[in-house]
């Protein structure tokens, strides 16, 4: 007797006795972001502890992709995918991007990908890449790019060094920025202030785009003594 084909809507399906097929597992969503979490500065700190809480809660669901610590006394996870750090160095960077997306283009051949959420790194390339030849929806965490296209002076005359270096790149990129944010299916951003300004600056509003207020881990942060 002839055996016929098993419809596709029944693969990865398992059956026992008496059961109804059960659906094959869920893509898991990527998190990444160039930033070194083991460092003890605003952004490694805020970051650490994101990451704390996504593997901690959701370590089935999400798979983090980081630069190597340069700190591995400080933080080091067996179960988050690292890749080469740029480590403050130019010419380590274009390096830092081919393994990343390697590695994202790996875990799409192997297991699918529900879809990607970046934190805005010092380019845009990354996103663009991944979204328009993997194919895959892009997601923005913390979406601000305020230090990039913001055109208020006082701010300007604020800024660090690196925020000084990451303006000027930024300017030549402007129009990858842009072609980034609007290939986005979902963004998030701490307050109205830079909700209103996204909209009108790049027209994201609407459902794509949700206000997250900025939190803290109170076992890290705690009110001083008042002066």
């Amino acid at each position: 007797r002839r055996r016929g084909r098993r419809r596709p809507s029944d693969r990865g399906a398992v059956r026992g006795p008496g059961t109804r097929p059960t659906s094959p597992p869920l893509a898991p969503f990527l998190y990444v972001t160039e930033v070194d979490i083991s460092t003890d500065d605003g952004p490694g700190i805020n970051e650490r502890e994101f990451v704390r809480c996504l593997r901690r809660d959701y370590a089935d669901r999400v798979i983090c992709i980081l630069p190597y610590p340069s700190r591995p006394d400080v933080f080091y996870d067996p179960g988050i995918e690292y890749v080469i750090s740029p480590r403050r160095r130019a010419l380590r960077y274009p390096l830092y991007l081919a393994a990343a997306f390697r590695r994202i283009r790996r875990i799409r051949r192997r297991q699918g990908i529900t879809a990607v959420v970046f934190r805005m790194g010092i380019t845009p390339f990354l996103p663009l890449a991944v979204g328009r030849i993997l194919d895959v929806p892009i997601i923005f965490k913390t979406l601000l790019l305020y230090a990039v296209f913001g055109d208020d002076d006082r701010f300007r005359s604020s800024r660090t060094r690196v925020a000084n270096i990451v303006s000027r790149v930024g300017t030549l990129l402007r129009p990858a920025y842009r072609r980034a944010v609007a290939d986005c299916l979902l963004a998030d951003t701490p307050n109205t202030a830079y909700a209103d300004w996204l909209q009108e600056k790049f027209g994201v509003g609407g459902e794509r785009l949700i206000v997250v207020p900025n939190g803290f881990n109170p076992e890290v942060f705690a009110p001083g003594d008042a002066v």
